[in-house]
């Protein structure tokens, strides 16, 4: 196997999230907000990028992603939803996230939300890590490529599927106002810091 490449799969390997239960009960700071949910999610800052930042936290409050923090503290359900929104603001739009997330909570609560959530995320990501080092062993000079190539197009349908659904979402309301299709009528803001996107869509 590819020593490197080894190494690199090791940070992912037996990765796990908490479950609700196990989020801290007071009410936190935003540096403590931070530091939880870095501790958590260390495994998935690839380089020197930070998964998340006070900015970041400031535009999910300012365009309705997240509820405010209440005297600037924040609570175990905005710490589960911030959790979501890093582990999976890579690949889906962050006010999709939260559209789903709110979705979900409304029907069974944040606890089976983040729950449920946090046993798929494990489970795909240890599935994700196995294979990576079947590939590895099969054929060691070339696992890398295989594994960026192969995930690349999981990531990429999975992605496609993922669009699919969140327009079937819309289109009600779509064909009630007759305004342009989702992706179309979306605008950017853009974070000065840090530079990440979020797509500004009416608070949910």
């Amino acid at each position: 196997m590819n020593n490197r490449f080894e190494k690199e799969l090791e940070k992912l390997n037996g990765f796990s999230l908490p479950r609700y239960a196990e989020l801290p009960e007071i009410e936190l700071y935003m540096d403590q907000v931070i530091s939880v949910a870095e501790k958590y999610l260390s495994a998935l800052a690839v380089g020197e990028r930070s998964l998340i930042t006070p900015s970041m936290i400031n535009n999910y409050v300012k365009n309705g992603v997240i509820p405010p923090p209440h005297r600037k503290r924040y609570t175990r359900e905005h710490l589960a939803a911030i959790i979501i929104i890093c582990a999976l603001k890579s690949t889906v739009e962050i006010q999709d996230i939260a559209l789903v997330v709110n979705n979900s909570t409304n029907a069974r609560g944040m606890e089976k939300t983040f729950d449920t959530f946090a046993e798929q995320y494990e489970a795909h990501m240890a599935a994700i890590v196995e294979k990576s080092r079947a590939t590895a062993q099969s054929d060691s000079d070339h696992a890398p490529y295989k594994v960026i190539v192969e995930n690349a197009i999981l990531s990429s349908t999975a992605r496609i599927a993922v669009e699919y659904a969140m327009n079937s979402i819309d289109a009600p309301k779509a064909e009630q106002t007759d305004e342009e299709p989702r992706r179309r009528r979306r605008r950017k803001a853009t974070d000065d810091d840090d530079g990440e996107e979020i797509s500004i869509l009416p608070v949910i």
